[in-house]
């Protein structure tokens, strides 16, 4: 164990001292150059958050002393669990540009759309839409026509890496990262009273949830509204908590109707006395619910996208 010498147990503090050093340098670096940048990009958050898990995942494994280590088990798991909710809800808030970054990606990625749309139409009207230089419509230079292509295909990339673009794909792949190794530690331990199968109906509420958290932030950040970010953390509190609320006021609990407790938004404690048909239920109902929200997303951007783009592409066509 690290503990063991104090030269290891040293060595390690230190590295953790740097470790969280050098990740703070790097938000007041970005918040330094630009006031209105968001606290981490897309790519820093993946490495922050798989040098988080490799941390926390260390502390919760743990050997078996006098046959009580099943019991540890159980209660790291759970802190396991909470430190994952903390990250991924902080995320949210370092991630999670703001409704001028939005516009300003909307408007681009408008602009790059027709005007690539309008290049392939002249292409395909000449016979084919190749990439050759004799085939690219003679008022458009060769180097313009591979930028224009190259937007096209960028779109993923976008929104995996974009500074401006929404973070519900980044927010996809840092809950990836989080529960992965997770879920792979818990699947391979042999512990009695361990039913995986509920365990991982649980990483799939746990992930639906986050994922329709993330994407209703967002969509509150697109409004016009002033101190979104206030509405963002009241909106995500008054969800987590008040259906919850609400059932233990009315005195429903897990053991006598699961039914309930599945669609709410702690879902975990209807697990133990549902049945698989409600659970897929539920999880289905979450995925309508998740999509539905990104739906709405993508028809606020493109509406403020349109807005903007129609008088920029009829001042470059002039």
């Amino acid at each position: 164990p690290i503990g063991a010498r104090d030269i290891s147990l040293v060595g390690f503090t230190l590295f953790n001292y740097g470790l969280w050093i050098y990740w703070i340098g790097q938000s007041l670096q970005r918040c330094f150059r630009n006031p209105h940048a968001t606290v981490f990009s897309k790519g820093q958050s993946y490495s922050l958050v798989a040098c988080l898990e490799v941390i926390i995942l260390g502390f919760s494994v743990q050997a078996e002393i006098n046959g009580y280590w099943w019991n540890d088990f159980f209660s790291n798991l759970a802190m396991l669990s909470i430190l994952n909710v903390v990250i991924l809800f902080g995320l949210m808030a370092l991630l999670s540009p703001q409704r001028q970054a939005l516009q300003d990606w909307a408007r681009y990625s408008q602009v790059s759309e027709k005007r690539s749309g309008k290049i392939s139409q002249q292409t395909r009207r000449r016979g084919d839409a190749g990439t050759r230089r004799n085939e690219i419509p003679p008022h458009i230079s060769f180097t313009r026509y591979n930028k224009l292509q190259t937007r096209q295909r960028t779109l993923v990339q976008d929104l995996v890496w974009g500074e401006k673009s929404p973070a519900v794909v980044a927010m996809a792949i840092n809950l990836a990262i989080a529960t992965t190794p997770t879920l792979l530690w818990i699947l391979l331990q042999s512990v009695e009273n361990l039913d995986k199968t509920k365990i991982l109906f649980g990483a799939a509420f746990f992930a639906s949830w986050m994922m329709i958290y993330a994407s209703l932030v967002q969509l509150i950040l697109m409004m016009r509204t002033p101190k979104r970010v206030i509405w963002a953390a009241g909106t995500v509190a008054a969800t987590t908590c008040l259906p919850v609320t609400v059932l233990g006021v009315l005195g429903i609990f897990p053991d006598e109707n699961p039914t309930l407790w599945l669609f709410s938004t702690f879902p975990w404690v209807g697990l133990e006395y549902g049945t698989t048909t409600t659970v897929w239920m539920a999880l289905l109902g979450q995925g309508i619910v998740l999509v539905l929200l990104n739906l709405q997303l993508r028809r606020q951007l493109k509406q403020v996208g349109e807005s903007a783009s129609k008088a920029l592409l009829s001042m470059d066509n002039r």
